[in-house]
Formats: C-alpha cells, sequence, structure tokens
C-alpha cells in the first residue's frame, strides 16, 4: 500500500478522534470512505504506526511504550462529559434562581389556615421557557421552599 495514502489516512484518523464537532463527522466520513475505496487500508496503517512507534536500534525501548490513542481517546471523552455535566449544572442553577421569586404566604379565617403561592405573570413565562433540566431543578426548589415554610408554620 502507498505510503501516502496511509499517512493521509492516520492524519484523518488523528481528525476523526481529536476534531470538534463537524469537523469530528467530516473526518469520520473520510476515513469511513477511505476504507471502503482500500479494503485493508485499517490494518496497513495499525501496523505502519506500531512501525514508527517501535525503537530503532540504538533507540530506548520506552519510545514504544503505552497505548497512546485510547489515553488520548479516554480523555477526551472525559474532558467532554465532564463539560456536559458542568453545562447541565449551570442550567439547572437558573431553574434554581426563578424558584427564588416564588413568594407564600399564610393566612387564616374561619380557622382554616390559607397558604397561597405568589408567581408573578413574567415568571410563570420564564418558566414555561425553560428546557427539562432547569424545569425539574425548579419545581424541586420550589417543593423544598413550600416545605420549609410549611415547617416554619407548623412548628409554632
Amino acid at each position: 500500500m502507498q505510503n501516502k495514502l496511509i499517512e493521509r489516512y492516520l492524519k484523518v484518523k488523528a481528525l476523526a478522534l481529536a476534531g470538534e464537532g463537524g469537523e469530528r463527522v467530516a473526518a469520520q466520513t473520510i476515513l469511513d470512505s477511505l476504507e471502503a475505496k482500500n479494503p485493508g487500508l485499517r490494518a496497513a496503517a495499525e501496523a505502519h504506526a506500531r512501525r514508527e512507534a517501535a525503537p530503532s536500534p540504538g533507540q530506548p525501548a520506552h519510545r514504544a511504550t503505552g497505548n497512546w490513542e485510547n489515553i488520548f481517546r479516554y480523555a477526551q471523552w472525559a474532558w467532554q462529559e465532564a463539560s456536559h455535566i458542568a453545562q447541565q449544572v449551570t442550567e439547572a442553577q437558573y431553574g434554581t434562581e426563578l424558584a427564588d421569586e416564588v413568594k407564600f404566604a399564610a393566612r387564616t379565617r374561619n380557622r382554616v389556615l390559607f397558604v397561597t403561592m405568589k408567581l408573578p405573570y413574567d415568571l410563570v413565562n420564564d418558566v414555561q421557557s425553560l428546557n427539562a433540566v432547569q424545569k425539574e431543578t425548579f419545581r424541586a426548589a420550589v417543593h423544598e421552599a413550600f416545605d420549609r415554610y410549611l415547617d416554619a408554620i407548623l412548628k409554632d
């Protein structure tokens, strides 16, 4: 197999692993196309990569240790997961902040305790536009606030 083709394959493969968004998708499409047009290219590229990683005579053997492709893939996956979690936490925080605008009030009439929840109309519009994570945290924060308010009433 031609060295230029193998080197191109390895460069596109690196881009498919390390690229971002559409760049990664495009590189994976090219990679699939190259493999379909050139049977055995993947095996030839892997053998070429192993030969390149193997120490030549007189070089220390530590150069060939480790599976850097898998390590890099794992690190990239861990970074993406951490970014995703951070984004969800940030979104959830907004739902919690909106819940702080909900107010509770209690009054009695004829020996009956009435507890009201006040939601400004603008708040209702904001809550309707939240995504699923934000709505869930909004609901949970309102429930917690109501529980605290009810506990305060019942303790007295």
